[in-house]
């Protein structure tokens, strides 16, 4: 049986309200287990050699939820990895 996982939420933790400066989670879920992976992202600006700029985001990290069905623990697991690994971004 394959496992199909579903983008519920994406959320951006940050310490400032600069939008820039945020971690982005994006919260994953199985229909039969509820919420189970959390994605993180930084986002990085890459200069090309004729000068263009581009903005996207790199996966930093990952988590792995146990909060169920409950949408307000996956993103407080979130809020705990954040603090734990990217505070210093």
């Amino acid at each position: 049986m394959l496992n199909v996982f579903h983008l519920e939420r994406t959320i951006l933790i940050g310490e400032t309200s600069d939008v820039e400066g945020c971690v982005k989670y994006e919260i994953y879920r199985n229909d039969e287990v509820g919420f189970v992976h959390a994605i993180a992202y930084k986002e990085f600006m890459v200069r090309k050699e004729d000068g263009a700029e581009y903005m996207y985001w790199a996966r930093i990290g990952s988590t792995t939820l146990k909060s169920g069905r409950d949408i307000c623990r996956a993103i407080d697991a979130c809020e705990t990895h954040y603090k734990q690994n990217f505070n210093k971004f």
